[in-house]
């Protein structure tokens, strides 16, 4: 009877342990997913299919709820222009490529451009391919990147390309690293008598003067060249370069 009764003990405390150790699990999954969906990082688990889950950053940035993301594919969001570039990525990672795939991209957003760090990876489940998608915003960064860059390359009071930058690019049609240089016309002008404008009126209408010419040269260049690399320059004071490449 003794014996009896000790089995019964053994086998209850080995159906406790069971039981704690199925909770804990539970438990754990349960802390896991609530971490995975409060992560400062947009999270994706994709199939070649679709999004089969989206946490809680994921979905601000590409403006749905968690239920609206299921079933959609990743590249839905993706700018047009950046469609082809990040589906060489994601199916790099379906191709079962160790290393992460990462590239800065655009996603469609109706507030105005939004720019993400797009980081992905094949993730080592059974079954069919899974790729983990992270999504960090970088798009005060990217913003001021661009600020910093138009204030290296532009006039501070007209706004036109400055001096260092027009030279450098005209730099580059005259003696490229590659092939041949590029026919290149080149139109150098500056204001006739512009000191007496500051003289008789003050240098403030100076200013606006030498800002109305930068706006209807930059504006004439646009207009007239259909090459992108046309360029209106403040090369001086008064003086100002165009640059027309082709």
């Amino acid at each position: 009877m003794s014996d009896v009764g000790f089995d019964f003990f053994e086998d209850d405390e080995t159906a406790h342990a069971a039981e704690l150790t199925q909770r804990t699990l539970i438990d754990t999954q349960e802390r896991m997913g609530m971490m995975l969906d409060f992560m400062p990082m947009g999270l994706l688990i994709h199939t070649r299919q679709g999004i089969i889950f989206a946490n809680q950053e994921a979905c601000r940035q590409l403006h749905i709820t968690p239920r609206q993301a299921i079933g959609h594919h990743f590249l839905d969001f993706v700018d047009p222009d950046d469609v082809p570039a990040v589906m060489d990525q994601i199916n790099r990672s379906f191709s079962g490529d160790d290393t992460m795939q990462t590239r800065e991209t655009r996603l469609n957003h109706k507030d105005g451009e939004l720019y993400i760090k797009l980081i992905s990876c094949r993730l080592p489940w059974q079954g069919n391919p899974v790729v983990q998608i992270l999504l960090q915003d970088v798009t005060d960064l990217k913003r001021t990147e661009q600020k910093l860059r138009r204030m290296a390359i532009t006039d501070e009071l007209t706004g036109a390309y400055n001096r260092r930058h027009a030279f450098y690019e005209a730099a580059l049609y005259v003696d490229p690293e590659e092939g041949r240089p590029v026919e290149l016309s080149a139109i150098l002008l500056d204001v006739d008598h512009f000191k007496r404008v500051n003289d008789t009126f003050g240098h403030q209408v100076g200013d606006q003067t030498l800002v109305a010419v930068s706006k209807a040269g930059a504006r004439l260049v646009g207009k007239e060249c259909s090459n992108d690399s046309a360029m209106f320059a403040r090369i001086g004071g008064e003086e100002f370069l165009v640059l027309l490449p082709g």
